[in-house]
């Protein structure tokens, strides 16, 4: 309660760093969200005093002692931006955060936070495909990439792609409080997740990549619909050895045959579940569970819902 009234009580200008290969989307995204929690906080007695602004690189601001300043890094959408090719925004980063900022990023984003060494100590979360990248390029972060959110007091950090949502609302918590961010999401029309749910699964592994034998046996699992494959008929479609197929898809896809299988499968179960009428029986039985109890278990570790509540919130967004 009092976190969140220190805040809304001193100006607080929020900055989106438009850096190359940016998500433009989460850019102006966030800018509307902003907008939409000053419009759900108009009636409150306490009045809003918010500032957003869009900033490029070559035009990084010099923050204002008398205001409260939250910097966002957004998602990339080229994958891992290089650090080495943002080390003016490195230094301000450091800067910024020596001068009292809050500094926040969303999927890749994380790794230009993790770059100054701001994260060192620290739990940090990322696409959970960059969990391995994360924790190679950067030991000293711990990844934790079954948190959508994690909030560190000034360093806060989302996780996929579309988790800057996610992590505007959490903001609006600490500017205005719960209500107004909660009032925020329904006049969005999103649903605010709570931070220890899992990370969305409807992301696959990259099919970008040159291996034709790895991208072959992809193929396959789309027209297969993932019925009955295993690892073994998995590597059959590639033409690969299976002890060849194992190492070249996980260099491929970041990702071992077994995970992406599970995803693959996953994912087609949410689909199912929040689009079709069909009981969750023959989903799981679909989905190649012929226990119920197992499939559900497994369903929840990947999602972080039961197939019951996942179908509700379904049905309420």
């Amino acid at each position: 309660m009092t976190s969140h009234l220190k805040m809304a009580s001193i100006a607080t200008k929020i900055t989106i760093i438009h850096y190359e290969t940016a998500q433009s989307a989460a850019i102006y995204g966030l800018q509307d969200l902003f907008s939409v929690a000053l419009i759900a906080h108009k009636h409150s007695s306490r009045r809003p005093n918010l500032l957003s602004q869009i900033c490029y690189e070559d035009s990084l601001p010099t923050l204002e002692p008398h205001l409260r300043h939250i910097i966002i890094i957004p998602p990339s959408l080229e994958g891992i931006p290089d650090p080495k090719r943002h080390s003016a925004l490195l230094q301000k980063l450091t800067s910024w955060y020596q001068q009292g900022a809050f500094i926040t990023a969303a999927c890749a984003g994380t790794f230009l936070v993790a770059a100054t060494k701001l994260l060192d100590g620290q739990k940090a979360t990322t696409h959970w495909s960059y969990k391995e990248k994360l924790t190679q390029q950067f030991p000293a972060v711990t990844a934790d990439v079954q948190q959508v959110l994690i909030d560190n007091g000034r360093i806060i950090t989302a996780s996929g792609l579309m988790a800057w949502v996610e992590l505007g609302l959490h903001l609006i918590g600490r500017i205005f409080g719960e209500e107004a961010r909660e009032r925020t999401a329904h006049f969005m029309f999103v649903t605010p997740t709570h931070e220890q749910y899992r990370p969305s699964i409807a992301e696959y592994p990259s099919i970008n990549h040159s291996d034709k034998f790895i991208l072959k046996a992809q193929e396959w699992l789309e027209k297969a619909d993932g019925t009955s494959v295993t690892v073994s008929s998995f590597a059959d479609a590639s033409g690969l050895t299976q002890r060849t197929f194992l190492r070249r898809f996980k260099r491929a896809t970041g990702m071992t045959p077994k995970d992406y299988l599970l995803h693959y499968i996953m994912n087609k179960s949410k689909h199912d579940i929040a689009t079709t009428c069909k009981s969750i029986t023959q989903i799981a039985w679909d989905a190649g569970y012929s226990e119920l109890g197992a499939f559900r278990r497994a369903f929840k570790r990947a999602t972080g819902f039961s197939p019951a509540v996942y179908r509700h919130r379904s049905k309420l967004s």
